[in-house]
């Protein structure tokens, strides 16, 4: 088919599988069930439509328009969704799993368990995106873009990652466990309650961010950048710091604070540093020495609390 235009159509339960289908048009289409499972998709323009429970399963995509869709239940695992154009979509269990989407542009789109398990995502574009519980494990995300977005209880468990931008993004309650995190660009973006256990995180930059209860127990955190951001009850237990630069914000005159003092007083708020390796010696004696409750296995704090409160 070249060119078939059925926008406005009610479509169900229609196989187009296998199918080769150019510059077709379905845009404000309703379609149920429809199949198009293994399918060549040139330039074809879905935007506005809903789609329920829409089989796109290892179809090719390439160019394809979803601008404004709704999603629900639509199966593209293994499609390939290069440059593929979903912003503004609403996308509810939507299965990406070992989909290819190179480029695909997903700006200001809103995800509610979505499952992008295995994917490929290079220069994918999730600006300003409100994605909640949404599943990335073990997908490889190369210089994807997820500034201003909201991420709530996302899962990057074993993902990989190479320069991506979480620049102003809001992060609350995901799961980063053993993800491989190459030069990631965190700077003053919020970062609460989400879990980094033995995540590699070598060179992340984390300018004037907000974190408060983050979990970086075993993390590497070599040449990771901490100036100017906020440490409240962060957890470092066994983490490696090597290089790792840390400073206070000073809002007065607009730079960070590089005295020891500052980061000192910048340290102190995290939970724990039990453990941890590579401190700046200078910085781990002060803090030993000033605030030694910091050094000690945290399963002994509510003890010596105790002693504390008795004595």
């Amino acid at each position: 088919f070249f060119g078939n235009d059925f926008t406005g159509f009610k479509i169900n339960g229609v196989d187009f599988s296998n199918a080769t289908l150019k510059k077709i048009q379905l845009d404000s289409t309703q379609l149920y069930k429809a199949i198009f499972k293994g399918a060549k998709l040139y330039i074809a323009d879905f935007s506005d439509a809903i789609l329920s429970r829409t089989d796109f399963k290892n179809a090719k995509l390439y160019n394809a328009v979803f601008s404004g869709d709704t999603l629900y239940r639509t199966d593209f695992s293994g499609a390939e969704l290069y440059r593929a154009n979903f912003s503004g979509a609403i996308l509810y269990r939507t299965d990406f799993k070992n989909a290819k989407l190179d480029s695909a542009d997903f700006t200001n789109a809103k995800f509610v368990r979505s499952d992008f398990t295995n994917a490929t995502l290079d220069r994918v574009v999730f600006r300003r995106d409100t994605l909640y519980s949404t599943q990335f494990s073990g997908a490889t995300l190369y210089r994807t873009d997820f500034k201003n977005a909201k991420l709530d209880s996302a899962d990057f468990t074993n993902a990989k990652f190479v320069r991506v931008n979480f620049s102003n993004a809001y992060l609350n309650a995901g799961n980063l466990f053993k993800a491989k995190i190459d030069s990631a660009d965190f700077r003053e973006s919020k970062v609460y309650g989400t879990d980094f256990y033995n995540a590699e995180l070598n060179g992340a930059n984390f300018f004037k961010a907000e974190l408060d209860n983050a979990y970086f127990r075993l993390a590497k955190l070599d040449s990771a950048n901490f100036r100017g951001a906020e440490l409240d009850r962060v957890n470092f237990r066994d983490a490696k710091l090597n290089g790792a630069k840390f400073a206070l914000w000073d809002s007065t005159l607009a730079k960070s604070d590089l005295t020891l003092n500052a980061k000192i007083k910048q340290l102190s708020k995290v939970k724990t540093l039990y453990g941890v390796k590579g401190l700046d010696p200078d910085l781990e004696h002060a803090l030993r020495k000033q605030h030694p409750h910091l050094f000690v296995d945290p399963k002994f704090i509510p003890y010596i609390k105790n002693l504390q409160k008795h004595n």
